[in-house]
């Protein structure tokens, strides 16, 4: 039998946190979202059918559509692990500076992501040929509002000296993203599909390489993140040497 890639190893941390009332590092809320997305695909496989077939150097190939995505149900399993925190006591003093970047950080981030990968669903969908072009155009809008809402967010908390290269890093792959949101709306009503299919990418490449590397350097330090290449595709962790 094939093994999950969500191991027993993060199963027993989402137990423990559900169990101890802990909040989960933010690592592993993304953890949990590749794992689900991971094992999506081995089903849909299964059946005959394929999600996104993503190559980590960049290249995104568009297969058949999508009909239930990874980011739905990643989003009810990161809700349980939420739902567990709300009365847990915080395990640091909530006055540390760096504590208080990180939460704004990852709140920033959770939101922001999770609009990424609705609009993600939507405009992959609509290039495979359903009818979801207008449903692409608003998430994607709202994409960009969220985007300089991270910003703001980002902008309105004290930054520990030893994360400001990393914060700065952050910015600027979220100000990058704002011009190519504009070229997959400008692709969306032109009609053009190999338009739209090549401003996916160039958000696809984005999204990983400049903002969701640069949020996990923030949680990998002192030690840098970089985009591992798995049997699977890839996945984001820290450098262990």
């Amino acid at each position: 039998m094939e093994r999950s890639n969500l191991t027993d190893h993060t199963r027993r941390q989402i137990r423990q946190a559900l169990e101890q009332g802990f909040q989960p590092a933010p690592w592993l809320r993304r953890q949990v979202i590749q794992g689900v997305r991971l094992e999506q695909a081995r089903a849909q496989r299964k059946e005959g059918t394929h999600m996104d077939t993503i190559n980590w150097t960049g290249q995104k190939r568009i297969s058949r559509p999508l009909v239930v995505t990874a980011a739905a149900v990643a989003a009810a399993i990161v809700a349980v692990l939420l739902l567990a925190t709300r009365t847990a006591p915080p395990a640091v003093s909530q006055a540390s500076p760096t504590v208080a970047y990180l939460n704004a950080a990852h709140q920033g981030w959770d939101s922001w992501y999770r609009l990424y990968n609705f609009a993600d669903s939507q405009c992959s969908n609509t290039v495979a040929g359903m009818p979801l072009a207008s449903q692409c155009r608003a998430d994607t809008i709202q994409l960009k509002a969220e985007t300089q809402a991270f910003l703001d967010r980002l902008d309105a908390v004290a930054v520990p000296a030893q994360l400001r290269d990393r914060h700065q890093t952050l910015k600027q792959g979220l100000r990058d993203i704002e011009p190519l949101l504009d070229q997959r709306i400008a692709a969306l009503d032109s009609g053009n599909l190999q338009a739209l299919d090549a401003a996916n990418l160039a958000v696809f490449r984005q999204e990983v390489h400049g903002i969701h590397l640069a949020i996990m350097s923030i949680d990998c330090w002192p030690k840098a993140a970089e985009v591992k290449r798995t049997e699977d595709g890839g996945s984001l962790g820290c450098v262990q040497n």
